[in-house]
């Protein structure tokens, strides 16, 4: 298992600069999918959409943004702050809607019975916590009773830090420090939506638990094998090499947009039934959102956010920093934005709504 840096030409924030470990996903099962410009016809019937592109790029400077149309081609692509085309980049809570994806597959494959199965049932390191007494659905809609969140998500501030970092933390040992019911901490409701990394985590178990893999390698087996991504992409790992699901995924800007054009894909009422009847419940709203947490969304699907008040058909995958990918599962319009200063998600999501009506 690799420790160090991760593959890769840039990382966010100074605190992943440090040797931590990782668990690589690999590339190499499919061909790539080409990603290519649109046409110079084309290129002129977009021509206001993407000037004002441009000038949010230029003015906010995310380290890469993408958009593209419905075939899929692209009709905008820029980087920032030393980033490339060939930069993999970490995209902090977007991997929650990765983590989703691969228990979708879990669920397809028959190594998860039943979403509403209590994630106990899987995992003998969630028995006796809040984490384990909650469905793998609860789970999924951030509503299990576990450590009400402290900070994006983190149950006290720092734990992500102690996980990836300094290694004086634990993914499995958190389920029982921020899970046991225990009176050194706040319990969330069970039932209301409370965005907490380590129901994310909870997933992650499950998913290596219930399939006798590693969560990274189960991952680049059902979903980045079927992608047809340019790279290797990498889930960062604690020591003892579980994934952090939470917020662990790093990928080149257009490979985090060949995730969402698969995620479309995989929607088509041609596409093979269970994964695709997953993909509509994920992706469809099943709790509300009355956290102090995005409040730009009504509500959360299983791992994703749903109800966007500005864009009101579309679905997200979002991230600490401004991260953000916009999804117009009817038409197939896309955006990524990968940023790591906080880069206005507003301004991006209205640029989006306008482009996806259009």
């Amino acid at each position: 298992m690799p420790t160090g840096s991760l593959p890769a030409e840039l990382l966010l924030r100074d605190w992943l600069q440090e040797p931590f470990r990782h668990g690589v996903v690999k590339n190499n099962a499919t061909a790539t999918r080409k990603l290519e410009p649109i046409s110079k016809e084309d290129s002129a019937r977009y021509e206001n959409l993407t000037a004002t592109i441009k000038h949010a790029s230029n003015e906010h400077k995310p380290l890469g943004i993408i958009f593209l149309d419905e075939n899929p081609k692209i009709i905008f692509e820029e980087y920032h702050r030393g980033a490339t085309v060939d930069s993999k980049i970490i995209a902090y809570s977007m991997s929650k809607s990765l983590t989703s994806l691969a228990v979708g597959k879990a669920l397809c494959e028959g190594h998860i019975s039943s979403l509403d199965d209590p994630a106990e049932k899987y995992s003998s390191s969630l028995a006796g916590t809040r984490y384990g007494a909650a469905s793998i659905k609860a789970l999924l809609m951030m509503s299990s009773g576990g450590m009400q969140p402290n900070f994006n998500g983190q149950p006290v501030e720092g734990v992500t830090s102690a996980l990836l970092r300094y290694k004086t933390k634990t993914v499995r040992g958190g389920f029982v420090e921020y899970g046991s019911g225990s009176d050194n901490y706040k319990a969330a409701t069970p039932g209301l939506f409370n965005y907490k990394n380590f129901d994310t985590y909870a997933l992650g178990v499950v998913v290596t638990d219930a399939t006798k893999k590693p969560f990274h390698d189960y991952f680049a087996e059902v979903i980045w094998s079927e992608i047809g991504a340019q790279a290797d992409g990498a889930w960062l790992l604690d020591k003892n090499g579980d994934t952090a699901t939470a917020e662990g995924f790093g990928a080149t800007l257009r490979d985090w947009a060949r995730v969402a054009i698969y995620i479309v894909e995989k929607m088509k009422p041609s596409a093979e039934p269970c994964f695709r009847d997953y993909l509509k419940q994920a992706t469809t709203r099943h709790i509300a959102n009355k956290s102090n947490n995005n409040q730009d969304f009504f509500g959360y699907g299983y791992q994703f956010w749903v109800d966007n008040w500005m864009s009101e058909n579309s679905i997200w995958m979002r991230g600490y920093g401004g991260q953000m990918i916009g999804i117009n599962p009817i038409n197939g319009r896309l955006m990524v934005v990968l940023s790591n200063e906080g880069n206005r998600p507003a301004t991006y999501t209205k640029i989006f709504e306008t482009f996806s009506k259009n």
